[in-house]
């Protein structure tokens, strides 16, 4: 009986031991990220897909980031056709939209995207494999978490899994991964709308330069 209580103390132990652990570098990795997200190079691809029973859409947003340079290529499909695609620079926060002749300076200041790491501390974590975390979390928190500004506002905590992958040789997030399946909350099951976000860095903390092709 002795026996039988010690090992199922040690098995409560080491599971303890193992969520405090891995909640302990999940935190770690995101403060990592979110300390260097400005201070080094390295590409972002933002994959953005909604889709229905009749319709589908996808964004395409893709950064290559330089010291103070951001070249940014947004491209939308609807029903895998392109449609268009925008070509932009973002330079020490100004902000310059190829117009199919010139470079343009845009009045905002604000990019179409932008990671809010910092979200992904508000999950539980449920499990850690392959550096791979699979956490649980807020519906809003995830919908939210490529907007500047908070589009869903709901407080309803509804949780879904989210997928985030570190890379290990910089100890930066190198994949998240989640999908919403019924966004619009619709009942009926022939209205419901998917929606899937990828988020892919690669090419972490390489000293590649970018050259502007127009002068500020």
């Amino acid at each position: 009986m002795k026996k039988k209580l010690i090992i199922v103390l040690l098995f409560i132990i080491i599971i303890i031991i193992y969520f405090v652990y891995s909640k302990n570098t999940f935190n770690s990795l995101i403060d990592n990220t979110i300390t260097y997200d400005n201070k080094i190079n390295y590409n972002t691809n933002i994959s953005l897909k909604i889709k229905s029973n009749i319709t589908s859409s996808k964004i395409n947003y893709d950064i290559v980031k330089s010291s103070n340079i951001k070249k940014i290529i947004l491209t939308n499909y609807k029903d895998n056709k392109k449609e268009n695609s925008i070509l932009k620079y973002v330079v020490n926060n100004n902000i310059y939209a190829f117009n199919g002749k010139t470079y343009e300076l845009q009045n905002t200041k604000n990019e179409d995207f932008v990671i809010k790491y910092k979200y992904l501390k508000n999950s539980k974590i449920k499990y850690y494999y392959n550096n791979t975390y699979v956490i649980s979390m807020k519906i809003k928190d995830a919908y939210n978490l490529i907007y500047d500004e908070d589009i869903m506002k709901e407080n309803k905590n509804d949780y879904i899994d989210v997928l985030v992958t570190r890379d290990k040789k910089n100890n930066f997030i190198k994949k998240i991964s989640y999908k919403i399946n019924n966004i619009n909350k619709s009942k009926n099951k022939n209205d419901t709308l998917k929606y899937e976000v990828k988020i892919t860095n690669s090419n972490i903390n390489n000293h590649d330069t970018l050259k502007l092709p127009f002068k500020k």
